[in-house]
Order: structure tokens, then sequence, then C-alpha cells
């Protein structure tokens, strides 16, 4: 479980570091990378409570770090 976590942790490191090195983003894809990050935060809290971890403030910070 904690593996499934790191690997959500390291998906969405690697959607910023594709937002990062693109020159100049177009609005679709921004608009993408911004709804693949919601969805794993979503998958990262769902794995959070699968664990019986924290979720609801990792999941709320997850979220508003991808707005």
């Amino acid at each position: 479980m904690r593996r499934a976590i790191a690997d959500i942790d390291s998906r969405r490191a690697r959607l910023v570091r594709t937002l990062q090195i693109t020159d100049n983003p177009i609005g679709d894809l921004v608009q993408d990378i911004h709804a693949r990050a919601a969805r794993l935060a979503e998958e990262r809290a769902a794995k959070h409570r699968e664990l019986g971890g924290p979720s609801a403030s990792s999941a709320s910070s997850q979220r508003s770090e991808a707005a």
C-alpha cells in the first residue's frame, strides 16, 4: 500500500515536471494536467483510507496544490 502511495506521488511529480519544462503550455495541456493531478490526489487519499492513515488533510492539501 505504501508503495502504491509512493507511485502516485511519483506520477504527480512527473506531471509537475512536464508543466515546468513546457515552454508555452496551451490551455488544454494545463487543464489536462490539473485534471490528472486531481485524480491522483483522489487515488492517494483512497490509499490512505485503505491504510487507515490521514487522508482528509493530505487529500485536501494535494487538491489545493493541483488547483
